[in-house]
């Protein structure tokens, strides 16, 4: 389908601006009681091996005065605490209002979606290591920020549940782009849990693990998708359709090990859905907000649509351990600050703005297309 880029344009630069001032969204700790039942009750198959979803709520049925366990029998997102963080609930009770329509179509892998990166030629990325404070890091495929829970078992301490709303960006080739091949261009944004930075031999990699976010591919002929995504380790799967401008809200959760979720829903649209996926080893031991071009042609990543802007608003994370909030502005020396590169590893084409006080230093994300990747011309 073609997609019209200058009404795109205004719709996400439009909605940009009310979303950029938003609070937080959701998260908070669930009860032992809670998490068990929204683990058994996600029972049922869809078409994908490894993931199912949960029982369709029965008519009439409301999110935002549903018991706790209600909502995790139906896969909805935890309730947080009204008296504790009255910013947090107005935002998920804002995001159940809006859950109108439950999605349960088939689910389909994106184009594009592969495993994780391999080794790709790219120099050493320069490790900016402040006394204290975020570290900075050049990485091949992926631009954000990690946060580290320091855990290595699935634990109180553990990350158990991250979010954001993210508007869906226009994609479109580089300007003054003279040549495409193979799948195209994409950008995949996300939120995520136990992604994580690996040595490829020549630079670094990142390699996303649970994912819930949009993904935007244009093709060598012009035409447009996006969609909302389930990840596992690189997959995507599509689980129904967005457009630019749309808020989505993405949720990644884990009750460790095999047992994680994702809930995804379209403020614009109404669409909603939440999936179980069977995960390997995951412990919280990193949250993360990532914009990433995804694996691979031949050795390395796809290359990575220009989106000109992405905006995240009201993203945070939480441990199980009582109510505690912890946001992408973290100043900790744990967390880690990605900037993307070309495959050559000699410019950046992918930034990423991190606050560190107000609602939107901690609450907000601005990413940012640049260089090559904006402009055309990257090459091998």
């Amino acid at each position: 389908m073609k997609t019209q880029s200058k009404f795109a344009k205004l719709a996400f630069l439009g909605i940009a601006a009310t979303l950029l001032l938003s609070l937080s969204t959701l998260a908070m700790a669930e009860s032992d009681a809670a998490r068990a039942i929204r683990v058994s009750a996600a029972n049922v198959p869809t078409n994908i091996p490894g993931i199912r979803t949960y029982a369709e709520p029965p008519k009439g049925f409301n999110p935002v005065t549903a018991t706790d366990e209600n909502l995790a029998t139906y896969g909805f997102p935890a309730r947080p605490d009204q008296q504790a963080h009255p910013d947090q609930y107005l935002q998920w009770e804002r995001a159940m209002r809006a859950a109108k329509i439950r999605w349960n179509g088939e689910l389909r892998p994106a184009p594009g979606g592969h495993e994780m990166l391999p080794a790709a030629a790219t120099r050493v990325p320069e490790v900016v290591q402040p006394e204290t404070g975020p570290k900075k890091i050049l990485t091949n495929n992926g631009s954000g920020v990690i946060v580290a829970s320091g855990q290595k078992t699935f634990n109180k301490n553990s990350i158990y549940q991250i979010d954001a709303e993210i508007i869906v960006p226009p994609v479109r080739l580089p300007f003054d782009t003279t040549s495409c091949s193979g799948e195209g261009y994409v950008t995949v944004a996300s939120v995520g849990i136990d992604g994580f930075l690996f040595d490829t031999g020549n630079g670094y990699g990142y390699d996303p693990q649970l994912e819930a976010g949009v993904f935007g591919q244009v093709s060598c002929s012009g035409d447009i998708y996006y969609f909302a995504v389930v990840g596992w380790q690189g997959n995507y799967n599509v689980v129904f359709n967005v457009s630019p401008g749309d808020v989505v809200y993405a949720v990644a959760s884990t009750a460790g090990g095999s047992d994680s979720s994702v809930y995804l829903a379209d403020y614009t649209t109404g669409a909603g859905g939440t999936y179980a996926v069977t995960t390997s080893s995951i412990v919280g031991a990193y949250g993360s907000w990532i914009v990433e071009r995804v694996c691979c042609n031949g050795n390395v990543p796809v290359p990575l649509a220009n989106t000109v802007n992405i905006a995240f608003g009201g993203i945070e994370y939480a441990t199980t351990e009582s109510d505690k909030l912890f946001y992408a502005g973290s100043q900790a020396a744990t967390t880690e600050i990605l900037t993307m590169t070309d495959d050559a590893g000699d410019q950046d084409i992918e930034t990423v703005r991190q606050g560190s006080t107000g609602t939107m230093g901690l609450n907000g994300l601005w990413f940012t297309t640049v260089n090559c990747a904006y402009e055309g011309g990257c090459t091998p």
